[in-house]
């Protein structure tokens, strides 16, 4: 009450002076001089009045209640002055808008903008009854003491009652920015003074029964937009409504939206709850806080292990450890900082009960929210290595408390590293320490620091640390760790340097190739390399500074001092293996000057790559594409390089070992993920297997028989999972890759049969019942199953009714072994073709054998081993092969194997239905029928003179090509015609076609480049069938439509270069480039049929040409010129006409098709010799016997026999010819 009668006092008190003002400037107006008033600070002589129809309009305003207040008077709007306006003021200008309003509010300091022009009105003063402006006291038009910042605007309102308010943006209804709905129009509250008093009116207005609301200030939840309602809000809480508590006016502000007041209305009702949020697991995350109906975060400030402690409390998670994760750790939050300074002592049940600033009042901001890990004992830690070369090495992580993390390189030396090596069940000798990151740095929580192992413990969580989560570092220095076995003495070589004498120093220790440093390298050290690389010297040069390029993977030395005599320079001082403190930019080189040399391997280029001069015994690298890791190699062996062995292994599947190993995958998983890894190597034509993906995959499986718990949920899927990935490993692509390692190695794919054999092992001794089932892969039958009595049991039985079962129909096992009771479980396996996958080591008496059937397998479990009855019949492959032998793989006499036909008879061989038969008296896990090779002599003399007419004929072919083509060229001018640009482009083709196929034809070293020399020979040859084919086209329109006169040259040229390509791509596209190429010939294969993508084209331009040889000479002979000649001319016309067109035609390519069946030798060589010497042929015909180049041979002649004939004797003999010229091709077209 006593605030009222303070501002109406104040209200009177103006109110008369005001008005004391108007009267003494209203006399001054009137008494003073009118011919002047003043418009900004100019003036005017001119008289202004405000007459009676003055005006007022209200301008820039968002409605057309409201805006900028402007006067109309002496022809001009101008605005007014806010000194000393106010609502009554403003109600007369409402009034003589005639807008219905019952309320005004006035808005000061230009609100709406600044006007323009003159200021017509200063110090007005308005009773309110007034019916127009002018009536109100003023100073006088134009008489003013302020500028256009001071404009007043009025905003023509109706009071709609009590004030509505509402909360705006906020995340939930309990909370958002105050705005009140007054006048029509909703409006934002300044946060001055507006305490939570003021909030509990909100709140009560809201029907929200709260009992501690909360005031956000500062444009909490964003800016708002006009109106202002409300600035310098007081309330005593009681009020019923905002509006009832004191305030500067509905409208009169002196605040920005960025002042905009929020408020939060929520009820104490319960507890807080808490929950974690954003971790990866339930156990981990930002906390959050749950409080008056809202969540919210927490502030890291003070936050430690005993705040941390009551949350996981709080989440009855019974944990052995807490770690405080701040900085934003698990993200930022969003909503209310609801806690900030907290403090605990670890005993409360609720973090509301520990000390705090009070909800809601905080000095911080998301990035600190407050994160917390809840540790639960989840047993014995777990390592692994990532993202090391291989198995052995690699960043260390450990698994603790359901995640993997890294280790802190601080403190971790050789004991901490064996103890790794140790939980990873490594039979490793040492264990060397690689620290700075060496293997990349690792991602999430850093588990360990300053770990102190004596070397003894059995688990790194036994050694000394920091504790779980407690470090002070970041992850540039994770830790690696490289296990290793003492491989014996080290191994030198050098690397990338010009020859073999120099090079970059690497050393071959604990299975790995490494660098030296250059630190403290001199002569002595350089001397002891060239002395381990048998290289007589009489002097060695040190090459620093990376000279010979940066090296990859560990760097082994430093610090190397010899004396000079050390037979190997790990018998000098150095750091110690793995310790340096230098980089690849240091890598030492060595140059070993002149002396005596040991025999050594020649440099040599294969499979795209360049293989530098190395010494007898040395291993040359060279890295792999992208997307693989490992490295290419090839072994120089009694001074002949060996075939290079692809080592390299895809990503994927290096991963996936790495896992495996380091037990982070389980077996299941790991079967599925390897069956999808290996289904793509079959079907990606791009990138076939490696040997190093076959030996990976093939170890992955050995460590899945090991660590695989069978049972009856999952032992279908994993069986079939695993034949699956087996099979894949014995598919065609990968026999380049299996005989690569049989020559490096001596051990093929009876390493994939072997871990068959364990796994079916495994399954029948491990499975509560037995497994009676077949599997069936494109490469591989199995079947494991049980019988009551061992008598003559069959397989593939009649239960394995499948269809590589029926496919196979003549391959059997029958075995016999008595009339005993009692059930006995078998297994047998098919292995469809192992040509050039198995090893051909053999005691059988000749030296050329081979594979020529499928291999059979079959065991009994828990059987005593004893004489068999078994009976073998094998479908051959090749029935011309002779001398069968039956078979088995003999593992006892030497690690490697071998084949033996110890106890093994042959029975019968019959050629027609191309099967053996087989006795043995023993079983084994491998039989299989074993065929030399033998081609009788006679076959290998016609394949060795077919082959020499081949070579020596398409040489021939290519001389006579060429001289065509420079024959033409040369007398261009004279034999210019359609023909002769269809020649040209004949013989082009066919140069080109003979020069491929002599160099690339054999060139079955490198698949790819032998695909894509079968697709070249592919298009290049139909190129010159449909030349050919054009040929024909053009003679038959001369020959047979003389009067047809159209130029279809273009057509056909086209025609022959553009259909060729269409049936390529058709064809490669289907096959999927299978076909193009094998392990004999860069051709296409008959077998698959892809090679009548040629021959069918082919064969039907011979046809076609055929037809138009016969109808061209029909026609000679049916002129009438040809009926006057005798017998005899008429003979040589034919003849003649048959050579000119059977080379261009390529009909003697006829012989080919007879060609195709081997016992058909004459036409063998009729094919080899007539189409070996089509060039031949075509320079006779086209060239000596053509009767336009011998007129234009004949032209040229006395030019060159007689150079100092005058040059009018020459022009004169050029345009004679000219004439000649002209007139033969006059006589040509109108033949």
């Amino acid at each position: 009450m006593c605030y009222t009668n303070i501002i109406l006092v104040f209200v009177i008190t103006d109110y008369i002076i005001s008005s004391t003002i108007i009267g003494i400037s209203v006399a001054i107006g009137q008494g003073g001089n009118d011919d002047v008033y003043h418009s900004g600070d100019s003036v005017s002589t001119l008289q202004p009045t405000l007459k009676d129809e003055t005006q007022v309009r209200l301008v820039d305003g968002h409605t057309n209640n409201e805006g900028r207040v402007e006067v109309y008077a002496n022809g001009h709007w101008g605005t007014i002055c806010d000194t000393s306006f106010d609502t009554n003021n403003a109600l007369v200008v409402c009034k003589m808008l005639k807008l219905n309003k019952t309320d005004a509010i006035v808005r000061t300091s230009a609100y709406y903008g600044e006007g323009n022009g003159p200021i017509w009105l200063d110090d007005v003063r308005c009773v309110g009854i007034e019916s127009n402006i002018k009536d109100c006291g003023h100073r006088g038009l134009g008489v003013h003491n302020c500028g256009h910042n001071n404009d007043v605007g009025v905003m023509c309102v109706t009071d709609t009652g009590q004030a509505i308010v509402r909360l705006v943006d906020g995340q939930t209804a309990f909370e958002g920015r105050v705005e009140i709905f007054k006048y029509g129009r909703w409006g934002t509250v300044c946060d001055d003074f507006f305490d939570s008093n003021n909030a509990l009116v909100v709140c009560n207005m809201l029907n929200m029964t709260v009992t501690d609301p909360i005031v956000k200030a500062g444009g909490v939840y964003g800016e708002g937009n006009d109106p202002i309602w409300l600035d310098d809000v007081v309330c005593l809480g009681n009020e019923s409504n905002i509006e009832d508590c004191g305030h500067s006016g509905f409208g009169n502000s002196n605040c920005d939206h960025y002042e905009d007041v929020g408020v939060i209305c929520a009820s104490d009702s319960a507890q807080a709850q808490v929950r974690l949020v954003d971790g990866l697991t339930n156990s981990e995350g930002r906390v959050e806080v749950y409080k008056y109906g809202l969540w919210g975060t927490v502030c890291r400030d003070d936050f430690e292990s005993n705040d941390a402690l009551v949350v996981c409390n709080m989440l009855n998670i019974t944990v052995q450890d807490t770690i405080v994760l701040t900085g934003g750790y698990y993200k930022e939050g969003k909503g209310p900082i609801l806690l900030d300074d907290v403090h605990c002592l670890g005993n409360e049940s609720n973090i509301e009960d520990c000390a705090h600033r009070g909800w809601g009042h905080h000095n911080c901001l998301h990035n600190e929210d407050v994160g917390v890990m809840c540790l639960e004992d989840s047993g014995q830690a777990k390592v692994r290595l990532v993202d090391g070369l291989t198995n052995f090495e690699g960043r260390v992580e450990v698994y603790k408390y359901e995640r993997w993390g890294t280790v802190c390189s601080d403190f971790f030396d050789s004991n901490g590293a064996r103890v790794l090596c140790k939980m990873l069940n490594m039979n490793v000798t040492d264990g060397i320490v690689k620290a700075g990151a060496y293997y990349g740095q690792g991602n999430g929580q850093i588990w360990l620091d300053d770990v102190n192992c004596l070397g003894n413990e059995s688990n790194i969580e036994d050694c000394a640390h920091g504790g779980w989560g407690h470090h002070n570092c970041l992850h540039n220095k994770d830790v690696g760790v490289m296990c290793v076995t003492d491989s014996g003495q080290a191994e030198v070589r050098l690397v990338d340097g010009p020859t073999y004498l120099e090079g970059r120093v690497e050393v071959y220790k604990y299975g790995h190739w490494g660098t030296v440093c250059r630190n403290d390298f001199d002569s002595n050290d350089a001397l002891v390399v060239c002395n381990m690389l048998n290289i007589t010297i009489d002097d060695a040069t040190v090459k620093m500074g990376s000279h010979y390029g940066k090296g990859i993977g560990p760097i082994w030395l430093d610090d190397v001092h010899c004396v000079g005599n050390e037979s190997n320079i790990e018998d000098c001082a150095h750091r110690g293996w793995g310790h340096h403190n230098c980089l690849h930019n240091e890598d030492v080189g060595v140059q070993c000057v002149t002396g005596k040399i040991s025999r050594s391997c020649a440099a040599s280029i294969e499979q795209d790559r360049e293989w530098p001069a190395v010494l007898d015994g040395q291993i040359s690298l060279k890295g792999c594409g992208e997307g693989y890791r490992g490295d290419v190699y090839r072994r120089c062996q009694n001074g002949n390089y060996l075939s290079p062995v692809n080592n390299c292994t895809k990503i994927a599947i290096q991963d996936l070992h790495v896992q495996v190993f380091n037990g982070s995958l389980n077996s299941t998983e790991a079967l599925s993920r390897l069956k999808q890894e290996t289904n793509i190597l079959t079907t990606d034509s791009k990138h076939l297997p490696t040997a190093g993906d076959l030996q990976n995959v093939n170890q992955i499986l050995d460590k899945v028989i090991d660590d695989i718990e069978i049972n009856s949920v999952t032992i279908v899927n994993d069986t079939d999972s695993f034949f699956e990935v087996a099979n894949n490993l014995l598919d065609g692509n990968s026999t380049s890759s299996w005989k690569s390692l049989i020559n490096d190695k001596g051990v093929g794919a009876d390493s994939v049969i072997n871990t068959i054999d364990r796994f079916i092992t495994k399954v029948v001794n491990t499975s509560v019942t037995v497994l009676n089932k077949t599997f069936e892969k494109p490469n591989l039958l199995i079947e494991i199953g049980q019988v009551d009595r061992c008598d003559n049991i069959m397989f593939p039985s009649t239960a394995a009714n499948t269809k590589q079962a029926k496919d196979r129909m003549g391959d059997q096992i029958v075995v016999g072994c008595g009339t005993e009771i009692g059930k006995k479980v078998f297994s047998g396996s098919l292995f469809k073709n192992m040509s050039g996958m198995l090893p051909s080591t053999t005691d059988i008496d000749s030296l050329d054998s081979s594979i020529n059937g499928p291999v059979l397998a079959f065991s009994f479990y828990g059987h005593e081993l004893r004489k068999e009855d078994v009976m073998l019949t094998f479908h051959v492959f090749d029935r011309k092969l002779r001398k069968p032998a039956c078979s088995f793989w003999d593992t006892n006499q030497s690690e490697k194997g071998h084949w033996s036909t110890n106890g093994c008879t042959l029975k019968h061989f019959d050629t027609k239905k191309g099967t053996v038969s087989c006795h043995c008296d023993h079983l084994t896990n491998f039989a299989v029928l074993m065929s030399p090779a033998i081609t009788t002599e006679t076959e290998t003399i016609h394949h060795r003179r077919l082959g020499v007419l081949s070579i020596v004929g398409c040489s021939i072919s290519i001389i006579g090509l060429v001289l065509t083509i420079t024959t033409y060229v040369c007398f261009w001018r004279a034999v210019r015609s359609n023909r002769s640009v269809l020649l040209l482009n004949l013989c082009t083709v066919l140069v080109l076609a003979y020069v491929l196929f002599l160099a690339g034809v054999n060139f079955t070293s490198h698949h790819a480049v032998c695909t894509s020399i079968a697709v070249l020979l592919h298009y290049i040859f139909l190129a010159a069938f449909f030349l050919m084919l054009s040929e024909g086209c053009i003679i038959a329109q001369m020959v047979l439509r003389p009067l047809d006169k159209r130029n279809i040259l273009k057509i056909l040229l086209g025609i022959s270069y553009e259909l060729p390509l269409v049936v390529v791509v058709i064809s490669a596209t289907l096959s999927k480039l299978k076909g193009y190429g094998n392990d004999k010939f860069c051709w296409l294969s008959i077998d698959s049929g892809l090679f009548w993508a040629f021959a069918g084209p082919a064969l039907t331009i011979i046809f076609t040409n055929t037809i138009i040889t016969v109808a061209v000479i029909k026609r000679l002979f049916g002129t009438s010129a040809m009926s006057k000649r005798g017998d005899a001319d008429k003979i040589k016309t034919g003849l003649r006409s048959v050579c000119i067109l059977l080379p261009v035609f390529g009909i003697t390519w006829l012989f080919g098709v007879f060609a195709v069946n081997k016992d058909t030798v004459v036409f063998q060589y009729l094919f080899v010799i007539f189409n070996s010497i089509q060039g031949v042929l075509i320079f006779i015909v086209q060239c000596i016997m053509d009767r336009k180049v011998q007129e234009a041979f004949r032209a040229r002649r006395p030019r060159w026999l007689e150079p100092e004939v005058s040059t009018t004797a020459i022009e004169m003999k050029t345009k004679s010819s000219a004439v000649g010229k002209s007139s033969v091709m006059s006589n040509e077209s109108t033949a």
